[in-house]
């Protein structure tokens, strides 16, 4: 899986690399990626720098997929995407996915999430996707439903908390099951 690179012409999915550290630190500026991921409220460049040999290590470990999404044209960061959860022998991962600021509202992570769906199912014989966004993040419900996941009635607390560590994060599991 080190080797993946995705593309459909317009957006490039691959492996992080040592140009894209400054874009991501910059993206991940953001308040609103790290009010909705597991990113950093300060994100800083030591972040980025210790995110690409681990996006490496998980890769050829088989436990995870975490990907860039960049212009095709000139591989201009516009977000990250990737099965943040991996179980190859079960067919299932768990998408995870954040967009830069600048690249929201043109449907580009709804492509990126279609694009690494269909790599998933092609080329690693997954069957069952989950999307697993925080019940009030519109924007990541709206990709999973605009993308055919099917939100589920379970709601599942989350690792983090919005306001401190005794607030739950309710977060809407959506899936979605390959036919094939």
């Amino acid at each position: 899986m080190v080797d993946t690179r995705i593309t459909d012409g317009a957006l490039l999915l691959r492996l992080p690399e040592p140009g894209d550290v400054e874009a991501m630190v910059a993206a991940c500026q953001d308040p609103e990626i790290p009010r909705w991921t597991l990113v950093p409220s300060t994100y800083t460049r030591a972040d980025a720098d210790a995110w690409l040999p681990e996006t490496r290590r998980t890769a050829e470990a088989g436990s995870a997929l975490h990907l860039v999404v960049v212009d095709a044209r000139d591989e201009r960061l516009l977000g990250s995407v990737g099965f943040v959860e991996l179980d190859l022998a079960a067919g299932y991962a768990e998408i995870g996915y954040w967009l830069g600021r600048e690249a929201r509202g043109r449907g580009v992570m709804a492509r990126a999430v279609v694009l690494l769906r269909a790599h998933g199912v092609a080329r690693l014989g997954l069957r069952t996707f989950e999307v697993i966004p925080h019940r009030e993040n519109a924007r990541s419900r709206r990709v999973a439903e605009r993308t055919g996941f099917t939100a589920l009635e379970a709601r599942r607390p989350a690792p983090r908390s919005l306001a401190g560590p005794d607030t739950p994060r309710e977060h809407v599991a959506y899936v979605w099951r390959s036919s094939a």
